[in-house]
């Protein structure tokens, strides 16, 4: 496992450094913003429902997943660690919406502001995310192979 580790993590850095390479797609880049006002343009159920989608942390579970099992945790264990992992990938959703119910227009305005700066950052966020799921892996695997 911990060759495949290393393996994978090599692999996602080589592929960053070659979609970094490719000059942004507008269009794409401008038709996933357009996608994402729609949402925010919709009825609050529609928002709440969207913001859920968004927040899931569908693409992080297997790490989890292989970073808990390799805890070896008991089965009581095995669910706080479930448990604590949902509360944290949910808890910015969470602030969000209770923002929104407490506030609406000073959140909503700086909602908008760090929006503008997501639009302009989004390749740079995507990549600092992957670079930290490939050097995780990397320690990981290391760690398995001079163990």
């Amino acid at each position: 496992m911990a060759v495949l580790d290393v393996v994978l993590a090599v692999w996602i850095v080589g592929y960053l450094i070659v979609r970094l390479r490719r000059p942004a797609d507008p269009k794409k880049m401008q038709g996933m913003v357009d996608r994402m006002s729609k949402v925010a343009s919709s009825p609050a159920i529609a928002i709440v429902g969207a913001g859920a989608a968004l927040a899931n942390p569908g693409g992080f579970i297997p790490v989890a997943l292989k970073d808990i099992s390799e805890l070896n945790p008991s089965s009581g264990q095995y669910v706080v660690d479930w448990l604590f992992f949902s509360f944290v990938s949910l808890l910015p959703l969470s602030v969000a919406l209770i923002a929104l119910l407490v506030a609406p227009n000073p959140t909503e305005r700086r909602l908008q502001s760090v929006r503008v700066w997501l639009e302009g950052h989004l390749r740079w966020i995507a990549a600092f995310l992957v670079v930290l799921i490939a050097a995780s892996l990397l320690r990981n695997g290391i760690a398995g192979l001079t163990a």
